[in-house]
């Protein structure tokens, strides 16, 4: 491992390290790890995290990022490719054990489209996808263990796809353009709960659904807005 690797992570790893801070130390990283392999394993095999890994980079592919990256070991990744502008891609991603992925793809607004994100255990998925402008489906997104999905899909109003299952806590979707089977998707997937939850998605999306399909919703406890 190189000195200057090993510098990074030792002032990477401080708690009181501010964001303006890490960013300024990701982008050197960026100059010395090229590939972002090899020593970016043992990076973040020491940090313990994906926080910040990717911020304002010029990475366009996930996948290639991801593919020889060994991350068993992370249980965070906020923010990781916050405002990622030439991000294009989002494949099929093992996520099953992060916790938070609050703000991992924020303003990522190149992104049409996303795989099966295995977030079987992440509770936090707020602002998930927040401002990724041109996304248009995503093929699976594992709930079962969230609890804060607010404002997930803030602006995204181009979304006409969205593979949610395991659905239990209050989800907004702010775009008219959703299919009708992505509509009764939704719906089957909502968990019966005990406390009220809404789901909104528009009077537009609402005008798709028959009075029976939304009746699957109400009886589950949950009002559709």
């Amino acid at each position: 491992m190189s000195e200057l690797l090993k510098e990074l992570i030792t002032y990477y790893t401080k708690e009181e390290i501010q964001e303006q801070t890490l960013c300024e130390l990701i982008h050197k990283l960026h100059e010395i790890i090229p590939n972002m392999t090899g020593n970016l394993q043992d990076f973040i095999n020491v940090k313990g995290d994906l926080d910040y890994l990717f911020y304002r980079s010029s990475a366009t592919c996930v996948d290639t990022i991801f593919e020889d990256l060994d991350t068993s070991n992370c249980d965070s990744a906020i923010s990781t490719f916050y405002q990622c502008s030439s991000l294009l891609t989002i494949g099929d991603l093992d996520l099953s054990g992060i916790t938070s992925a609050e703000s991992m793809f924020n303003g990522c607004a190149a992104i049409t489209s996303v795989g099966t994100l295995n977030t079987e255990n992440c509770t936090v998925m707020k602002n998930m996808f927040y401002r990724c402008t041109n996304l248009e489906t995503i093929e699976g997104l594992d709930c079962t263990a969230a609890t804060n999905l607010t404002d997930i899909f803030n602006s995204c109003t181009k979304l006409t796809d969205v593979g949610l299952t395991n659905i239990k806590t209050n989800l907004t979707i702010p775009s008219d353009l959703l299919t009708h089977d992505c509509l009764v998707g939704l719906i089957d997937e909502l968990v019966d709960v005990n406390e009220a939850r809404t789901l909104t998605v528009g009077a537009t999306n609402i005008a798709k659904l028959t009075d029976d399909e939304i009746a699957v919703a109400t009886a589950k406890n949950w009002t559709l807005a």
